[in-house]
């Protein structure tokens, strides 16, 4: 009896014990860097050998490096400046810049993320780390030059106490940050491997992007070596022009660019667009469109940028020996839209930033197909042809309407319509969609404004007084210089 009553009593006893040793051990790593504290909803891992790992894009983002993983090789590659290092998951190898490294422990992959040595991604980097036992914390100093050895026996040197990331008993087990074979102040390389031709193709060095400079509506971009290829993109809605820099890393010296007041461009952008292989992506965003060329020269890559000039066609339908549609009252739809296209023009007269490209000024008749080869063989930006409508039998049916054929000419539809409706007045009878053949066929966004109609008296009416024809052309007016970012005067 006595015998299970010990038992019982020993029993309790582990039962107290074995919690208090659990949560000690479970107490969480934390990482400093330049002591500040840094989150991650992956924790640091405590491997079996007393060793601490760390997922590999928490610590190199925080410690603004860029980091790329290529799932089929398993493969983790990490670049800042010029230095670049590469490992494997489960090989305790690391290639930092050609030269192969042994750690004494190899990365490991949990739960969709990759972890790795501490030290191995900080020192390879120039930066110091320590670990503090009492804390359970890994320190890394970032604003250090080189890592100095500590001290062998605590004495004081140059009036400096000089301190050990652990005791100085030579049976004191390995601190958990300290992972390399090697010093690395003292690294041995693999010798054998570091010349591997296939591992050097993979990590030789990239291009650097330097530096950025504003030159009035010019940007010009200066690169380290004078061997690099670039791509130039356009983009729209927001208007922006992309340039991507092949075999390119961002030089940890550059700057961001100092962009003054201009009427082009508000600001410049730039990113490690992707590394192995290396791309460095500008984007330069536009206040409006504009005219550009760009030209290498040796290590310095030049964007010129000008307000573009837009080529606007102004389509009046019909003309000649077609009237178009009759009105009530005997007028012709030729004549309607022929003065609102000449009004159009005139208030483009003084304006440098666009070109108005009239199909027809007089009363001519240009074909169907003439008018959309004229647009597409310009080159134009824009495509508006002017008409007036009717229905046969219904007096009673007015409105105005908006027609478009291809999805890239609803934007502008859209656009216009608010100001047509408006401008006339009259009952708004919609965007629609149709396959008028100078719409249809034409390469650019077009639109087909229908104003009214001339078989309603009270259309007929209002289209054919000076108030209305000027009222619509200013419409139009207002709707390309909105679509084209143009300012009014």
């Amino acid at each position: 009896m006595e015998r299970r009553r010990i038992l019982f009593l020993f029993l309790i006893f582990l039962f107290l014990l074995v919690p208090s040793v659990v949560m000690a051990a479970e107490k969480p790593i934390q990482i400093l860097i330049d002591g500040k504290v840094v989150l991650s909803d992956a924790p640091p891992i405590m491997t079996n050998t007393s060793r601490v790992i760390v997922p590999v894009r928490v610590i190199s983002e925080n410690l603004g490096y860029y980091v790329t993983y290529d799932s089929k090789k398993k493969e983790v590659n990490i670049v800042s400046g010029q230095d670049r290092i590469r490992f494997v998951l489960n090989q305790a190898t690391l290639w930092k810049n050609g030269t192969k490294i042994a750690l004494d422990v190899a990365p490991i992959s949990k739960n969709g993320r990759s972890f790795l040595p501490i030290r191995a991604i900080s020192e390879n980097f120039g930066a110091h780390v320590k670990w503090d036992a009492s804390t359970q914390s890994v320190a890394i100093d970032t604003k250090v030059d080189t890592v100095v050895p500590p001290s062998e026996t605590g004495n004081e040197q140059n009036g400096q106490e000089q301190t050990t990331d652990k005791p100085t008993d030579t049976k004191e087990e390995p601190s958990p940050v300290d992972e390399t074979t090697n010093d690395e102040t003292n690294q041995k390389p693999d010798q054998e491997n570091q010349n591997d031709p296939s591992q050097l193709e993979e990590i030789a060095p990239s291009n650097e992007l330097q530096t950025i400079v504003q030159d009035g509506t010019s940007l010009i971009i200066e690169t380290k070596e004078t061997e690099f290829t670039h791509k130039l993109i356009e983009l729209n809605q927001p208007n922006r022009l992309v340039i991507d820099l092949e075999g390119m890393i961002l030089s940890p010296n550059l700057k961001s660019p100092e962009i003054a007041e201009n009427e082009l461009f508000s600001a410049v952008r730039y990113s490690q667009f992707q590394l192995n292989p290396d791309q460095v992506r500008i984007v330069v965003d536009l206040k409006k469109k504009v005219d550009y060329s760009i030209e290498k020269r040796d290590n310095l890559l030049i964007l010129q940028m000008k307000p573009k000039v837009f080529k606007v066609v102004i389509d009046a339908g019909h003309g000649g020996k077609d009237p178009g549609t009759s009105g009530v009252s005997g007028t012709r739809e030729k004549d309607f839209n022929l003065a609102v296209a000449l009004l159009v023009n005139t208030l483009y007269q003084n304006n440098q930033e666009i070109q108005v490209i009239m199909t027809r000024d007089s009363d001519t008749y240009p074909t169907l197909d003439e008018r959309v080869e004229l647009a597409n063989s310009l080159g134009a930006d824009l495509f508006i042809s002017i008409h007036a409508n009717a229905m046969t039998g219904k007096p009673d049916v007015s409105g105005t309407e908006t027609y478009y054929t291809h999805e890239e000419s609803r934007f502008f539809a859209q656009l216009i319509h608010p100001y047509l409706v408006e401008a006339t007045g009259f009952n708004d009878r919609g965007i629609r969609t149709a396959g008028f053949r100078v719409i249809k066929y034409t390469t650019m966004p077009a639109v087909l404004l229908e104003s009214g109609y001339l078989s309603n008296s009270g259309d007929e009416a209002a289209l054919f007084t000076p108030e209305t024809q000027q009222r619509i052309a200013q419409a139009i007016f207002k709707a390309i210089n909105e679509y084209f970012g143009i300012k009014e005067a």
